[in-house]
């Protein structure tokens, strides 16, 4: 006998798409909390409609949700284990949420279900990339990049620029930027690229392309100081963008700002207020409400004052330790020398893995016989406390340190600084001490390529890893290098 018709669930069936359509509709109209309820109760209604967990998941992924994003779109690919676009979804939502394996994962398996597609081959590659997989990447990317996708041509560029190949990079990022890409990221990639390579003049122009998070309600209504403007007798309100190395960098051109008879008021981060003050007319804590004539951010003042290699303001020292916090240091028995080091930086930089080194890693280092170790990180990572305090000849007192004026007055004391790329190498460096700076094979644009000075700081030497990954190799050098140092006088 036949089966009898179910009414009442092709009636629960038709309900559930009508609300399914209204929330489509919330949707496009960027009312994505009515949305959600509405999906929800198409849900309730016809629980195994997948391309509704779908939407859902979509919705919950526009109102910051991403927990309860990733588990709707499970959700959908249990209903539809081939539903190409919840596989994509999830792989962005696990790549976003740093889980790079999983997002692999899922991206192979969308690839799969849309073998033709090159965003699908794009996607794959920007996993690979986040994995340190550089040249598997790049082998997906020109796949995409082939069938024309055009963010594929910006990703190729950003490879090479980690693989320390700016010149590769740079083709790469200008067939971007010929194949129409407007996002900015390959106007940004240029930038880089020709900064990297020296060319700093027209790198700075590609450098104003970075996405940059305006901290200034002012701002937005005040004119921005490109340095063509005159700034006499005029407030310019001057912005930390980035990290706290940055801000120490570029801080070297508020004098510069001030000799064009500015008032200079600075907004910077709260451990640098001491130790940057002198350079300013007023001092704000970022984020503050004003009203300046003029505005500018730290980064673009080397394009606002036409910076070339060949005028880099690099006298130094510029920034001086305060008077009033003298440092105290002790001195363990058999050491002549007194060496400050800071070997990691903020875990929260995107890129922290490849520029800075596990405790583990200097530990030939430490074991030097006459050197006084002076550690001069804040914030020590797990474990690094209980294996500094094993070691003998090792001072810490970084984590005791309340801001960068207490970190300038111990490094005013020490003979030497070695330093990964972190704010500490740009301290000693505007300080006027001696400074090692242990980089990365690609390392950032303002260390340049294929030397061991800087034009930013006469008195840093540069111990570049040969290869990607060889830290055993710069940290070698390092001990070579210690031991021939002769403090200066």
């Amino acid at each position: 006998m036949p089966a009898l018709p179910d009414p009442q669930g092709h009636a629960d069936l038709r309900a559930a798409t009508a609300r399914a359509d209204h929330g489509n509709a919330l949707f496009r109209l960027g009312e994505w909390e009515q949305a959600a309820a509405r999906y929800r109760e198409a849900l309730a209604l016809a629980p195994s409609v997948a391309e509704t967990h779908f939407s859902l998941a979509n919705a919950l992924a526009r109102l910051g949700d991403a927990p309860a994003a990733i588990a709707a779109l499970r959700e959908a690919l249990a209903h539809d284990p081939g539903h190409a676009g919840a596989r994509t979804n999830l792989g962005n939502m696990l790549r976003a949420a740093g889980q790079p394996e999983a997002a692999l994962d899922e991206y192979r398996r969308a690839l799969y279900l849309r073998p033709q597609d090159p965003a699908a081959r794009y996607n794959l590659g920007t996993a690979l990339a986040d994995l340190d997989r550089l040249e598997e990447a790049l082998v997906w990317f020109a796949q995409a990049a082939e069938a024309g996708h055009v963010p594929a041509l910006t990703a190729m560029g950003t490879a090479h620029l980690q693989l320390g190949e700016p010149m590769v990079a740079l083709h790469w990022f200008r067939a971007a930027h010929r194949s129409g890409d407007r996002s900015g990221a390959s106007k940004l990639g240029e930038g880089l690229s020709l900064l990297t390579l020296g060319d700093l003049r027209a790198g700075w122009e590609g450098y104003e392309a970075r996405p940059v998070t305006q901290a200034f309600q002012a701002a937005g209504a005040t004119p921005r100081w490109d340095g063509s403007q005159e700034v006499r007798g005029r407030t310019v309100l001057v912005w930390a963008e980035q990290g706290l190395g940055d801000s120490i960098q570029f801080a070297r051109y508020l004098p510069l700002l001030r000799g064009r008879g500015a008032r200079v008021v600075l907004a910077a981060q709260a451990p640098l207020h001491a130790l940057l003050a002198p350079l300013a007319d007023e001092m704000v804590a970022t984020g503050a409400s004003l009203s300046p004539d003029l505005h500018c951010p730290l980064p673009s003042l080397p394009r606002a004052f036409a910076t070339s290699l060949a005028t880099i303001p690099a006298r130094v020292p510029y920034l001086h330790a305060p008077p009033a916090r003298p440092a105290h240091r002790e001195q363990p028995p058999g050491a002549t020398l007194h060496v400050g080091l800071a070997w990691a930086g903020n875990p929260d930089f995107a890129r922290d893995r490849h520029r800075s080194l596990p405790l583990a890693a200097i530990a030939t280092l430490l074991a030097l016989p006459g050197i006084a170790w002076h550690v001069l990180q804040k914030d020590l990572r797990d474990g690094d406390a209980a294996a500094l305090a094993a070691l003998p000849g090792v001072q810490v007192p970084g984590p005791g340190f309340t801001d960068f004026a207490d970190t300038a007055s111990c490094v005013a004391g020490l003979d030497l600084v070695i330093s990964a790329d972190t704010s500490v190498a740009h301290l000693a460096g505007a300080l006027g001490r001696p400074c090692w700076i242990m980089l990365p094979h690609a390392a950032d644009f303002r260390w340049l390529r294929d030397r061991d000075d800087s034009p930013w700081y006469p008195t840093a030497r540069l111990f570049r890893q040969a290869r990607r990954g060889d830290w055993a190799g710069v940290v070698a050098n390092v001990a070579a290098a210690l031991a021939a140092f002769t403090a200066p006088a």
